[in-house]
């Protein structure tokens, strides 16, 4: 793109390019040179890139009660920034949530930049958790572009009941 006495060029490297610059190192250099007039004077430029490949792992319990809370840890590595995730699965609305509720409350644990990893948990009211079947698949999903990378933990959720028994006086021993 020329303009006057300036101009400017641009690279746009494709998704599946990164993956294979990724696949080799996740720090790149690149670097314009320009040639300029009938003495070729050059002229560089250098830009240097990480190439951040975003995972999530969804760990938790894989059975439950219904008279206690559970709670589910959404780990999130290979990022540069704070993120924030989107819990679906169970009684959540089809489209996720990403703020707390009273019956599913979220906590966002300190982006540590020196490994590049933020942690999010889920917290399942028993309350909830007895309005669910006996299994459910909770998604922690993060979009760092139009792509969302996720993970699924599924939950068996039990109810335990309580039963007394009489005691008869013919099951009592003489004493």
């Amino acid at each position: 793109n020329h303009s006057g006495t300036s101009q400017t060029s641009t690279l746009t490297v494709s998704s599946t390019k990164l993956q294979i610059l990724l696949s080799s190192s996740a720090s790149h250099t690149f670097t314009c040179k320009v040639t300029l007039g009938s003495s070729n004077s050059q002229f560089t430029a250098t830009q240097t890139i990480t190439i951040y490949n975003p995972t999530v792992a969804l760990t938790g319990p894989t059975a439950v009660t219904n008279i206690v809370p559970a709670t589910l840890t959404c780990t999130l590595s290979g990022i540069f920034i704070s993120s924030t995730v989107t819990w679906s699965g169970g009684d959540l609305p089809s489209s996720g949530i990403s703020v707390s509720t009273t019956t599913f409350p979220l906590s966002s644990g300190s982006y540590n930049g020196a490994r590049n990893v933020q942690t999010h948990t889920l917290t399942i009211s028993a309350e909830a958790l007895s309005n669910l079947g006996s299994s459910t698949i909770f998604t922690c999903s993060l979009t760092p572009g139009n792509t969302p990378v996720t993970d699924q933990h599924s939950l068996l959720i039990l109810s335990p009941e309580r039963t007394l028994q009489p005691i008869f006086s013919s099951d009592l021993a003489p004493g």
